[in-house]
């Protein structure tokens, strides 16, 4: 490297780069103070279309940012964005990031129509998923060739036991187009994917590979506290009534009577005959 670095490198290393995208919080008068508060979502389809205000900035940019790099509107239809604490999910999923407002998870439907494509990528013990976006236009102007096989959950209902212990199997050849590499764009905005669950071999719902995350470095029950009180997160403990310790009952002996010595009745004594 020469010692005198030319001009250009020195401008753009003192460049500070524009941010993707910036939180706009929407202050409210009947918020308590410390808490935030949920922001609909225009133009989306879910069964609670909303986020947490300091994300969905985010979300729309990311939203933005796909359609114009895939050519069609990925995220206008998700499976689900705020689930409230009422809503149960699937089992093992009771401390989901859905529930914070922090998170959002994709249509997987769109992956029987070919739109979509999920790679594994094991990662310390857990299983993790690089999702790929089919680019609308298949001219090569949009998005890049794959070079790994996806996995195929369908193959678990194919008959083969040993497909369905292993919840489905890598698809026999690389699918050909154009994709657009999702997981990538979503990081770039602060959305970080999530690892499957230990059973997601045996539970679909459980690989979580259309579920993204933006925590800002916090805890679930720091994050679910932003939106809730402390006291949703007391699950109340049933009591138990106590055990009285069984004791020996004696058992009935019928008891004869003790025969007494009765007195013989007193004998009439004489009485003297007064004279005249």
């Amino acid at each position: 490297m020469p010692e005198v670095i030319p001009g250009l490198l020195v401008e753009a290393a003192r460049a500070t780069p524009a941010p993707l995208w910036q939180p706009a919080l929407t202050p409210l008068a009947d918020i308590p103070a410390g808490r935030q508060h949920l922001v609909p979502l225009e133009d989306v389809q879910a069964p609670y279309p909303q986020l947490h205000d300091l994300v969905d900035e985010a979300f729309q940019a990311l939203r933005g940012r796909v359609a114009a790099q895939a050519g069609w509107d990925f995220l206008a239809s998700l499976e689900n964005a705020y689930v409230p604490l009422t809503v149960p999910l699937a089992p093992g999923m009771g401390q989901d990031w859905l529930y914070t407002g922090r998170a959002f998870a994709f249509n997987p439907l769109l992956i029987n129509a070919g739109w979509l494509a999920v790679i594994p990528e094991p990662c310390g013990g857990e299983t993790y998923w690089r999702v790929y976006l089919r680019a609308r236009y298949q001219d090569g102007s949009q998005g890049m060739p794959l070079h790994d096989l996806p996995w195929d959950f369908n193959a678990r209902y194919s008959g083969d036991s040993r497909l369905y212990d292993q919840g489905g199997s890598l698809t026999g050849e690389v699918p050909q187009g154009y994709w657009v590499d999702f997981t990538t764009l979503a990081q770039a905005y602060g959305w970080e994917r999530l690892p499957a669950l230990t059973n997601w071999r045996s539970a679909y719902p459980a690989a979580r590979f259309n579920e993204f995350v933006q925590s800002s470095g916090l805890d679930w029950r720091t994050a679910i506290q932003e939106l809730y009180p402390p006291e949703v997160l007391v699950t109340p403990t049933a009591v138990i009534p106590p055990t009285l310790t069984a004791t020996p009952t004696p058992r009935w002996t019928p008891v004869r009577p003790t025969p007494t010595r009765t007195r013989p009745p007193a004998k009439p004594s004489q009485t003297p005959t007064p004279g005249p």
